[in-house]
Parts: structure tokens; C-alpha cells; sequence
């Protein structure tokens, strides 16, 4: 295996600098005091190892690199020799960068976490696990934990706990596959048991339809035969009728030929009267075109004079502005002019230094020379720190004096700056001034204007308003009038109906009106469903007694005027409403609650409607009638029947989509009065608007006031704008003027304490000087060594002084000469921008020059085409007089040829009626038979189910227009099959076969309700069917699932007990020989006994793992009954026996031996050393000689005071053998 050699360690905790700590042997031990670093060498082999933060006793990686307070490192290393049995030597690095994150190498080359620890573990040394290291303190936690700890240890060695997640997962997966798998099986055998429930109830359906066959049979019979007697008397009337009509078609095909002409002279006169309208209107556009242009010229002409002003003030400002920059170019060349004087004489004043340079006072001999700079050098020598301090105090003066001197200078720039500003927003204030009472007079004389504009105008706007809100209602009117006449197509049998109850009205008061013309729906969205209620009933008339319904019947019949149903208010049945289906379920309410009708006709209403109930939808309507079984007829407002019988009659016919817009008809009569009402207002208005008159002149000054006005408000915002800028850049110069002078305080501050200082520092140097030089200034006659050296420094010193004038000088003509430029600069930009906006405005005035052309020429224009306008008028009203007098001739002729017409139809009628009465009872029966849903045989093999029930129905002269090709099967074209008749029933029309058939009917049925079978039982089979084979495949499909959970399970399940069985088979095997080794002695040769134990041998690691051990010649105790050394060995044992399962190359231990007496100390040595060799390397700090005696090499650990490190040395104890 391979061995651990070195370990190098760069500012790493107490290591300050770089250290190379090795080589280490077979069984090297590390010592030293407390506190010398020993714990520090145990964090750096663990952090370069992989070790996290956490457990190096740090929350951070920063804490981690060497602090001494004065030193401000950000950076620390540490690296590991390792040689491998292949004799390759492998480094690894790991350091603590800047940002507090770790940074990995391998043979100094940066790779990521997952490499460097995948590298490790080749080498067998397992980071999670820790297999290779030992903290102070672990050994006694490892003696104290629990079975469950033990447990988890002991998996991650085995690696079982990286399976645990999809352990988990999987066992999740399968209990609860299992239990779908269960409750599949469960629903399955439920629904076997509701299958056979459902197969006895049909064999009782079977026997109830065979029943029912029988009596459908019967009264297919018994209504065929009604019906073949009704068909042949209405043939016989059908024959007679037919002669009378043959006399009025050449009359009609006249009025037919007077209504194309009518229509075709109408549509002349609506053309010529559409371009009579069209004129005018055009006229009036283009009168109103004319006065929206003059405003728009006023304001053109005022922006061309305000444009041209602006344009000579731009110039002005400009002009004044090029004389300021001329100003100032020549105030910075002076300056220029000046700061070149001052350079020359700086550097006259340089060559006078240079010459006299030169000291000429009292001269030294050469031996008192040679004195005088050995005395020098001693006491330079003796002050050394204080002159290095001296120097660097005056180098800090140099430098603040300079800080100061240029703050002074930025004060003074940064006045003049704001004296100049405060000027600019002075001059600005005054202009905005001059702009406010300007706007406040142009406003006063705006509002006067406005006001005698809006008395003049309120009229006229009043009049074009009006005419809006009834163009709006006209066109409004019009469209629901043109969109009815679309819609209804009244048959002059409709028309005559009219007619005739309007007769019955003025001769019987009794008579109250049509049911639709009685009530209305509340809302547009009942109409369909409440027509279908109401069914035929909608054009029964109601009347208040049943004497005045007789007496009308009677009056219809002597004048031929068809036929009517009458509901006389106090004979009529009404059955009491069910208050229940007021709030029966959420979406459906009483049809007789969306009607809207008057108190007198309520009894009507009710009995039309019924309980009948609305429903928004078809499932609600399924849930009244099927779920909740409620015999209650059911209609949803796209029109869908459920009837109480179960029958549903579905999709929408002609008659019902008809009866559905009837409830407009009411409202046509008043539309068309208000169109006409409309009309003569509209002409009323264009009378009044002809004679209404503006005052242009006042309309054009008021907008010109406006131009005016608005352009001064955008000078004013425009000037308040930079008067803000002013303030804004005002507030920032004294923010920044006051933080200079902060600074200049606080670097005159500075400033003074560095002379206190130098002056100090000076005075030490004067004393040690003065101590020296004293016998040599006797000797040379002179008080002091600083009178001799004065002599050669006061020149110096002077021109120095001279030096530093004229440096500040030059200085502060510089800071001006920058300002100067500066102000230059932004002079030049301003004149280019007052350049450009002259160019805009230039640009802005040939636009309004060219608006004014424009206006001109539009204005024109328009005067031209009014004219030609005018004369179109009055060619198109020539043109309407000639269509309208045709239109009147045409209106008389065939009025004439109509009442003829008419006459010969009344004699029709009067044979019609007869046919109606006969054809209204084969109706009847035919929608009994549909109702009822009884198949009468057809002659084209067609059944009765195609046609809807609103088809079943006389058919009325407008439907008798529509092409077959496009309407469904109605009643015209049914021809029944009579071959099932026989020819005494054909012949036999007497009201003893009439009861003979209704007794064996009531036979039939009475027989059946013994049975009556649940039908709902019935419909419900095959759904039960399809749910039993739909459980048996989601049955079939979650039993798959679990056997395939099961066995994902299973074999991670097997798994994971492997990878943990065989690791704790090998612990449990090695820890009783390693602990007996760890206890024998020659009075107990043959040690303590240690075992494991299971808590769950199926699942171990679920559970627990007892450890047992009993020291030599005690009984068992449980481990916290153990004494602190006993604990320790107990505790090595386990660590030991767990480490030789997946060995690591070395093995470290911080200190374990801390509770060990030297018994113990020494067997736990001999252990060691055993171990210790080629093939195994062992690492240890102790602070017992018994046991670092015993090893192959020493580290000693020791804390240089003087540095403020830890160091080692290093011992190599095999040459002492």
C-alpha cells in the first residue's frame, strides 16, 4: 500500500509562512506542549485529505489562514506527499482562496472536487467515511453512541447508506402499488356482484316488452283506422276547394305583377332620394372643412411670427455669447503668458542654488574631519529609528502641505463656479418673471374670448349634438326595422288573423288579446324556450268569460275568418304552481317566473305554462327529470324538450325559430313611429343649423391667443427647467464646496500634528547629538554640532523656501489656467448649441411658410367643389319630384286591382274552413301518435320519428313556399300505408269498433303494470358492463405494477443487505481477536471478549447494532458502566476492526491515548507497532513518552514566540535502536 511522506503547510491556522513537516515512517508520532500547534497539524493532514470545514474546528474556510493582527493574509495551503506501492508520488493540494472557497490540485494541476476525491478513493482513502483519521474526542463519542449510530457508521464504511434513497423509494413505490393492487381486486368483486343484480332485472324487462309489443300493435291499428277515414273525407273537400282557386290565380298573378313594379319604382326613388341626401351632406362637410381650416391658418401665421422672433433673440444671445468666449480666450492667454514666467524663474532660481551650494564657513582639519564624521556615524547609528522616523514624519508634511495647498485651490474654483451660476439663474429669473405676467395677461384676455365664443357657439353645439344622439336612434331604429322585416314574412292569412281580432276587440270588450301579445320574457334569452312552452297556445286569444269566447267562435264562422282558440278566464282548469321548482337546483327556474304579463290575464298564463320548468342546460335538465325523477315538463334555452313521459325532442324547426322573434312584433308599430317622430326632427335641425351664424373674427383671435399662449408656456416651462438645473447644480457645488473644506480642516489637522511630531523626534535626536559632539565642539570652539551644520544648511534651507513659492504660485495659475479652459469649453458647446437652434428654427420656419401655401391652395380647392356640389343638389331634387309622381300612379292602380283580389278570396275562405276543421282533427291524431310515439306504417318506407313535432302542424301559406330540397319531412308529404286494414275496418267507420278497440287497450295495460319493470335498471346494464371490464384492466395493469415495484425492491433490498451483511460480518469476525490483543497480559493471557450483535437480521441496517465487551475477568456491564480507559480500548477495538475492513494506506490519531493508564499505553503500542510497516503506516499525537518512545520518528511541535508561528522539528528515532 502506499505511505503518507510529507506534509507542506503555507499560513495555514497557527503555521505562519511555509512549513515542511516529514518525512514520516511506518509509526511516526507527533509531540509537543499544549497549544503548540499539534490539534493545528491534525486539521491541515485532515483539510488537504478532504475534510470539510466543519470538522476542523471552524465554521469558515477564512478562519483557516494565519492571523496575527498585522499581517492581512487572504490565502493558505496545504499539501500531502503520497506515494503510492507503485513507487509514483502523487501531490495533493488544496488551498483557501480569497473569496472563502477551496481550490483543488493534483501534481499542482487544478482539478474539481469530485476528481480530487475520486483520487483519494483509489488510493482507499474514503472522505465520508473518514477511515483514515481519528479526532481528539472521537474515541470516547465512539464508545458512547447508540446501536442506531453504530449503525450508520458501519453503512457508510459499507457504503449500504448511498443505496438508502433509492431504498426508500422504492419501498414507497411498492406498499403503494400493493395497496392499489388490493383495492382494484376489491372494486373488481364488487362489480361482478352488480352485474348479476342487473341480468335477473332485464329477464323481468323482456317479459314487459313483449307486453307492450302486443298494445302497440293494437293501437297502431286502432289509429290508422281514424286515420284512413279522416284522409278520404278531407280529399272529397280538397276537390271542391280547387275549382274555387283556379278563379283567383289570374287575379293574384295581377297583383303579383303590381308589387314587382311597386318594388322597382321604390328602389328608383330611394337611389335618387339617398343622392339627395348624400349632396347635402357633402355640402355640409365641406362648409365645415372651410371653418376647421381658418383656426389652423391663424395658428400657422402665429407660429411664423413667433418662429421669426425667436430666430432674431437667438441671434442676439448669440452675438453676446461669441464676444463673452473672445474674453475669455484672452484672459487664458495671459495666464498662459504668466505661468510661463513663472517657470523661468524657478528655474533661475535653481541655478542660484546650484552655485551656492557651497558652504564657506569655519574649516575642519583633516583628523578633526575624520572625528567629525565618526562622531556623525555613531550618533547616526544610535538614532537610526528616530531620524527614519523623522524622515518619514517629513515626508508625510511634504505631502499634506501639497493636499492642502490643492483643496484651497478646488475652494476657490468651486466659488468662482458658483458666483457665476448664481449670476445665470439671476438673469434666468427675471426672464421667467417677465413669461409669467405675460401668460397671466394673455390668459385674462383668452378667457373673456372664450367665454363670448362659448355663448355664441352653445346653440350650434347643441344642434350638432342633437343631431347626433338622433342620427344614432335613427340608424339604430332602422337597423332592428330593416332586420325585422328579414326575419318576418307575414302570409295574408297572418295578415287577415290580425285583422279579424282586431275587429272581435271593438266589437267584444271582453276580448283581452293573443298570449304573445299578453306577456313578454324577461330576458332575450328565455324567447326560445318560453315559445316552446307556450307551443301553439302562443296565438290563443284570451277573453274574460266563456260566453264572449262563443260569441267570437260565432262571429268567425259567419265571416269566414278561419279558425282560433279561445281561453275564456273563468272556465279554464288552472292547476295550482309547485312552489318547490322556484328553487329547485342552481339553473332552472318556472318558465311562469321569466314571463313578464299584466294581473288580468295571470290565470292564462298559468295554465299555458303550467309547471313547466327552464333550464340553462341540458345537464340540468337531465338531473330534474332522471336523477331527481320529477314528472315535470323540462325546456333548456336552446331549446330541447324533456318531456315528463322521458321522451326527449331535440334541435330547433322553422315554426319554433319563428315564434322565438314573434315577441318583437309588439315593438315594430313604435319603432316606426319613432322613426317618422326622428325624421322631422333631423329636418328641423338642418333648418336651424343653416341659420345659424359664428363670429369667425372673435373664433380666429381666440385661437391665436391659444397658439400664443401656448408657445409662452413652453418658453416658461423651458426657463423653469434650467432655473432647476441651476438650483440642482447650486446644491451640488455647496455639497461639494463644503466637503473640500472638510478635507482642508482635516489635512491642516494632520498637518499640525506632524510638525508636533517631527518637533519631538527632533528634540531626541538634539539630546543624543548634543551627549556625542560635546567634546568635539569644545575643541573646535563652536556651542553646538548643529551651529556647524546650520551654516550649511541655512542657504539650503532659504532657497528651499524660495523653491516652495514659487511651486504654490505655479499651482495655483494652473488650477486657473484649468478653470479657465474649462468655463472656455462650455462656452464654445454653448454656442454650438444656439447655433443649431437657430438652424431648427430656420428649419421650423419654411415648414409653417410651406403650411401657409398649403392652406391656401386646400382652401381653394374647396371652394371650387362646393360650387359644383351645389349644382349636383339641385339636378337630384328635379330628378325625386319625376319619381315621386310615378310612384303615386303606380300606388293607385294597384290598390284597385288588390280589393278585387281580395274578394274573390274571401269566397275561398269560406270552403277552407270546412277543410281546416277536418285536417285539425287528422293533425291532432297524427301528433297524438307522435307524442305517444306510436309508428304509423308509411307508404315510403319513412318512419314518424324523422319529422319534428313542430312540423306536425297545418302547413300555412309562407312554409307552403319553401323548397323541399331544403326543409326536413312534414305532414304534407306523409302518405300512410293502409294495408294492414282490413276491408271491414276500411268500411266500418261506427263508434262500436271506436270502444271495441279502447277495451283491449285497457286490457293490455293493466296487465303490464303488474309488471313495470325498472327501466333505469335497465339502461344502467351496459354502462355496469363497460365498468367491469374497465376495472378488470386497471385490475390486470396495477397487479403488474406491484410485481414490478416488488422486484425493484427486492433486489436494491438485496443489495444494500449485501454491501452492509459482508462489512459487519467482517467487524463482528476481526473485533474479538483485535480487542483480545488490545487486553491480554501475562495475568490474562487470553484478554476480554467483544462481540456485535443484530438488533433485525433481515434489515439490519434498519436497526441497531449492539456492541458488548467484557474486560479480563469481569462480568458483562453495559458500556457506560465502563471505566474511562476501559471504554477507550473497547472504543479503539471497534475503530480498529472498522478500519481493517477497507484499510487506508495511514491511519492518524489525535491523542486516543488520553485516558489510557501505562498498561494500556504500552499494549496499545505493541498493537501499533505490530501493524506498522511496509504495507501500513500509523501517525499519532500523544503527550506520553510510554508512547511516543515507542515509534519509528518524532515531529516535535513548538511555538516560536518571536515569530508568532508554530514550527516543528523532526527526529528520525531508528538510529537509536
Amino acid at each position: 500500500m502506499g505511505k503518507l511522506i510529507q506534509i507542506q503547510l503555507v499560513d495555514f491556522k497557527s503555521y505562519k509562512g511555509s512549513h515542511t513537516i516529514g518525512p514520516f515512517s511506518d509509526f511516526s508520532a507527533i509531540i509537543g506542549p499544549n497549544g503548540a500547534g499539534k490539534s493545528n497539524l491534525m486539521d491541515a493532514i485532515s483539510f488537504v485529505l478532504g475534510i470539510k470545514s466543519s470538522h476542523l474546528r471552524s465554521s469558515h474556510l477564512k478562519d483557516l489562514i494565519y492571523h496575527d493582527g498585522i499581517a492581512q493574509l487572504t490565502t493558505a495551503s496545504v499539501s500531502a506527499l503520497y506515494k503510492t506501492s507503485d513507487d509514483e508520488t502523487i501531490t495533493f493540494t488544496r488551498t483557501v482562496l480569497a473569496s472563502g472557497s477551496s481550490e483543488f490540485r493534483i501534481n499542482h494541476r487544478v482539478v474539481s472536487h469530485g476528481k480530487y476525491i475520486d483520487m483519494l478513493e483509489k488510493q482507499n482513502i474514503l472522505v465520508k467515511a473518514k477511515n483514515f483519521l481519528v479526532f481528539q474526542g472521537d474515541v470516547e463519542a465512539v464508545a458512547s453512541q447508540s446501536p442506531k449510530d453504530l449503525t450508520r457508521l458501519i453503512e457508510q464504511i459499507s457504503g449500504s447508506l448511498e443505496l438508502k434513497p433509492e431504498y426508500e423509494r422504492l419501498k414507497a413505490l411498492h406498499e403503494k402499488t400493493s395497496e392499489s393492487s388490493a383495492l382494484n381486486f376489491t372494486k373488481k368483486r364488487t362489480m361482478n356482484a352488480e352485474m348479476k343484480q342487473f341480468k335477473e332485472q332485464q329477464q323481468d324487462f323482456e317479459r314487459f316488452e313483449l307486453l307492450k309489443t302486443k298494445r302497440d300493435k293494437i293501437i297502431q291499428i286502432s289509429n290508422l283506422w281514424k286515420l284512413y277515414h279522416l284522409e278520404k273525407k278531407c280529399e272529397n273537400i280538397n276537390d271542391t276547394i280547387e275549382n274555387e282557386y283556379e278563379k283567383s290565380r289570374e287575379y293574384k298573378e295581377k297583383c303579383e305583377n303590381f308589387q314587382t313594379q311597386l318594388k322597382t319604382q321604390k328602389k328608383s326613388f330611394a337611389k335618387v332620394s339617398k343622392t339627395v341626401l348624400l349632396c347635402e351632406k357633402k355640402l355640409e362637410d365641406k362648409n365645415q372643412e372651410k371653418l376647421h381650416l381658418k383656426p389652423i391658418s391663424l395658428n400657422v401665421d402665429e407660429g411664423l411670427n413667433h418662429t421669426t422672433k425667436r430666430i432674431e433673440i437667438a441671434k442676439e444671445n448669440l452675438k453676446s455669447t461669441q464676444s463673452n468666449l473672445k474674453e475669455q480666450i484672452k484672459g487664458l492667454n495671459g495666464l498662459r503668458s504668466d505661468l510661463k514666467n513663472i517657470e523661468a524663474a524657478m528655474a533661475n532660481h535653481e541655478e542660484k542654488m546650484e552655485l551656492e551650494s557651497h558652504f564657506k564657513g569655519p574649516a575642519l582639519g583633516e583628523k578633526q574631519l575624520v572625528e567629525y564624521k565618526k562622531l556623525r556615524q555613531a550618533c547616526d547609528t544610535q538614532t537610526f529609528s528616530e531620524q527614519t522616523r523623522l524622515k518619514h514624519l517629513q515626508r508625510q508634511l511634504e505631502s499634506t502641505t501639497e493636499t492642502s495647498d490643492r483643496l484651497n485651490s478646488g475652494i476657490n474654483i468651486h466659488k468662482e463656479r458658483l458666483k457665476s451660476i448664481v449670476v445665470d439663474k439671476n438673469q434666468f429669473g427675471i426672464r421667467e418673471k417677465k413669461l409669467q405676467e405675460s401668460i397671466d395677461s394673455t390668459m385674462t384676455t383668452l378667457k373673456q374670448n372664450q367665454i363670448k365664443v362659448r355663448d355664441m357657439e352653445g346653440e350650434q353645439r347643441k344642434l350638432y349634438q342633437h343631431e347626433i344622439e338622433i342620427n344614432e336612434k335613427l340608424l339604430e331604429i332602422s337597423n332592428r326595422l330593416m332586420q325585422a322585416r328579414v326575419d318576418q314574412r307575414e302570409s295574408d292569412r297572418t295578415q287577415k288573423f290580425k285583422e279579424t281580432l282586431e275587429t272581435l276587440k271593438r266589437l267584444y270588450p271582453g276580448v283581452l288579446g293573443k298570449i304573445v301579445d299578453l306577456c313578454k320574457p324577461t330576458q332575450r334569452k328565455y324567447d326560445l324556450a318560453v315559445s316552446i312552452v307556450m307551443g301553439k297556445n302562443m296565438d290563443a286569444i284570451v277573453v274574460d268569460t266563456e260566453k264572449t269566447a262563443i260569441e267570437c267562435i260565432s262571429y268567425m264562422r259567419d265571416q269566414r275568418s278561419g279558425q282560433a282558440t279561445f281561453l275564456p278566464l273563468d272556465t279554464i282548469n288552472v292547476k295550482a304552481i309547485n312552489e318547490k321548482y322556484r328553487s329547485f337546483t342552481k339553473g332552472a327556474r318556472l318558465a311562469l317566473d321569466v314571463i313578464q304579463f299584466d294581473g288580468n290575464c295571470e290565470r292564462a298564463i298559468k295554465y299555458v305554462v303550467g309547471n313547466a320548468i327552464i333550464a340553462d342546460s341540458d345537464a340540468i335538465a337531465r338531473y330534474i327529470c332522471y336523477e331527481k325523477r320529477q314528472e315535470v315538463k323540462v325546456v333548456t334555452l336552446d331549446g330541447t324538450v324533456f318531456h315528463k313521459t322521458g321522451m326527449i325532442t331535440g334541435g330547433q324547426g322553422d315554426i319554433e325559430s319563428t315564434h322565438s322573434k314573434r315577441w318583437e312584433q309588439k315593438e315594430l308599430d313604435e319603432l316606426k313611429k319613432r322613426r317618422d317622430a326622428f325624421s322631422e326632427q333631423l329636418q328641423e335641425i338642418a333648418k336651424k343649423k343653416r341659420r345659424a351664424a359664428h363670429d369667425e373674427q372673435l373664433q380666429s383671435e381666440t385661437a391665436a391667443l391659444e397658439s400664443g399662449l401656448s408657445r409662452m408656456q413652453e418658453d416658461l416651462s423651458a426657463t423653469v427647467q434650467k432655473i432647476q438645473s441651476f438650483d440642482t447644480e447650486i446644491v451640488y457645488l455647496e455639497s461639494q464646496l463644503k466637503k473640500l473644506q472638510a478635507d482642508l480642516k482635516k489635512s491642516n489637522d494632520q498637518k499640525q500634528k506632524i510638525e508636533e511630531d517631527i518637533q519631538e523626534v527632533d528634540e531626541l535626536i538634539q539630546t543624543v547629538e548634543t551627549k556625542t559632539f560635546k567634546k568635539f565642539c569644545q575643541s573646535i570652539n563652536i556651542n553646538s554640532i548643529r551651529e556647524y551644520e546650520r551654516f550649511h544648511l541655512k542657504t539650503t534651507q532659504k532657497l528651499t523656501e524660495q523653491k516652495l513659492e514659487y511651486s504654490h504660485a505655479k499651482v495655483k495659475l494652473e488650477n486657473m489656467i484649468a478653470f479657465d479652459t474649462q468655463r472656455k469649453e462650455d462656452t464654445e458647446k454653448r454656442i454650438s448649441g444656439m447655433e443649431q437652434t437657430i438652424k431648427e428654427l430656420e428649419t421650423k420656419l419654411i415648414g409653417y411658410q410651406q403650411k401657409k401655401k398649403d392652406l391656401a391652395s386646400k382652401i381653394g380647392q374647396l371652394d371650387s367643389e362646393y360650387h359644383e356640389l351645389s349644382d349636383q343638389l339641385i339636378k337630384a331634387k328635379d330628378q325625386l319630384a319625376i319619381e315621386t309622381s310615378r310612384l303615386s300612379e303606380i300606388k293607385l292602380s294597384m290598390t284597385q286591382d288588390t280589393k278585387q283580389y281580395d274578394h274573390i278570396k274571401r269566397n275561398i275562405s269560406k270552403k277552407e274552413s270546412e277543410l281546416e276543421i277536418t285536417s285539425a282533427e287528422k293533425v291532432a291524431l297524427i301528433r297524438k301518435c307522435k307524442l305517444g310515439e306510436i309508428a304509423l306504417p308509411l307508404a315510403n318506407q319513412k318512419s314518424l320519428d324523422s319529422i319534428p313535432l313542430e312540423a306536425l302542424d297545418l302547413p300555412e301559406g309562407d312554409e307552403m313556399d319553401i323548397d323541399d330540397s331544403q326543409t326536413p319531412l312534414s305532414i304534407k308529404d306523409l302518405e300512410f300505408n293502409y294495408a294492414s286494414l282490413s276491408k271491414d275496418l276500411r268500411m266500418n267507420n261506427t263508434e262500436e269498433q271506436a270502444m271495441d278497440f279502447s277495451d283491449k287497450i285497457r286490457d293490455m295495460e293493466a296487465e303490464m303494470e303488474q309488471l313495470a319493470p325498472s327501466l333505469r335498471s335497465i339502461d344502467k346494464l351496459g354502462e355496469v358492463e363497460k365498468r367491469l371490464k374497465e376495472t378488470a384492466n386497471e385490475f390486470d395493469h396495477s397487479r403488474q405494477e406491484a410485481k414490478e415495484a416488488k422486484e425493484q425492491f427486492e433486489d436494491i433490498k438485496r443489495e444494500r443487505y449485501e454491501k452492509f451483511y459482508n462489512a459487519y460480518q467482517y467487524i463482528a469476525d476481526h473485533i474479538d481477536k483485535i480487542y483480545k490483543e488490545l487486553t491480554k497480559s501475562r495475568t490474562f493471557p487470553l484478554g476480554g471478549t467483544a462481540y456485535l450483535s443484530l438488533e433485525d437480521s433481515d434489515e439490519p441496517y434498519l436497526d441497531g447494532i449492539k456492541y458488548h465487551a467484557m474486560p479480563p475477568m469481569k462480568r458483562f456491564r453495559e458500556m457506560e458502566l465502563l471505566s474511562g480507559g476501559e471504554k477507550t480500548i473497547v472504543a479503539l477495538a471497534l475503530l480498529f476492526a472498522i478500519h481493517s475492513y477497507q484499510p487506508s494506506p495511514f491511519f492518524i490519531l489525535d491523542e486516543v491515548d488520553a485516558a489510557l493508564d501505562n498498561t494500556n499505553v504500552q499494549k496499545m503500542t505493541q498493537y501499533l507497532r505490530s501493524r506498522a510497516g511496509p504495507d501500513f503506516q500509523f501517525i499519532v499525537i500523544s503527550l506520553k513518552p510510554l508512547f511516543y518512545e515507542q515509534a519509528n520518528s518524532l515531529v516535535g511541535i513548538y511555538r516560536d514566540q518571536n515569530q508568532g508561528t508554530s514550527s516543528t522539528l523532526t527526529l528520525d528515532l531508528t538510529k537509536y535502536d
